[in-house]
């Protein structure tokens, strides 16, 4: 009788220890309010000068997930971006260095934008967005499909 006790016991335990879980597991770590800001920096365009002075503002938006807002001229064109749900990842080197990811896959559609076709005649445009923030510094390549002429920008700013 006591060995069919004794072999309850551990059987309940080691059962019982499977569904316990670690703090560190249950807590959800927000890297939307570390990557949250305004950050300023330059538009580099392919076969283009750079447009300085560019600012970009990013907010938190639910755990983990932000959005992308940025107003700017490019190639003569007004570009008026709001990306939403940004969903955001990280990593971290050997160092202890995280590095936080915005990860789209190339064609998918993060956000729209509008593009003036004729006067007063305009469309909405897909934007993907992808690139990292890495100690205050932002490098990000924002891809807009604009019909017949699709721009692709690399944004490199620092947080304000």
């Amino acid at each position: 009788m006591k060995m069919k006790f004794f072999c309850i016991t551990v059987l309940s335990v080691l059962l019982g220890s499977g569904f316990a879980s670690c703090s560190k597991d249950n807590e959800s770590e927000d890297f939307s309010r570390t990557v949250a800001g305004t950050y300023k920096g330059v538009l580099h365009i392919a076969d283009m000068p750079d447009v300085e002075n560019v600012t970009i503002g990013i907010t938190r938006e639910n755990v983990n997930k932000v959005t992308l807002k940025m107003k700017e001229i490019v190639l003569g064109l007004p570009i008026d971006i709001s990306c939403e749900s940004i969903v955001l990842s990280n990593s971290q080197d050997i160092s202890g260095v995280t590095t936080y990811h915005m990860p789209t896959e190339v064609g998918t559609v993060s956000g729209v934008t509008t593009y003036e076709m004729s006067p007063g005649t305009t469309v909405p445009v897909p934007v993907t967005i992808k690139g990292t923030i890495k100690s205050g510094a932002a490098d990000l390549t924002i891809q807009v499909a604009i019909p017949n002429a699709p721009v692709v920008v690399v944004f490199d700013g620092k947080k304000q």
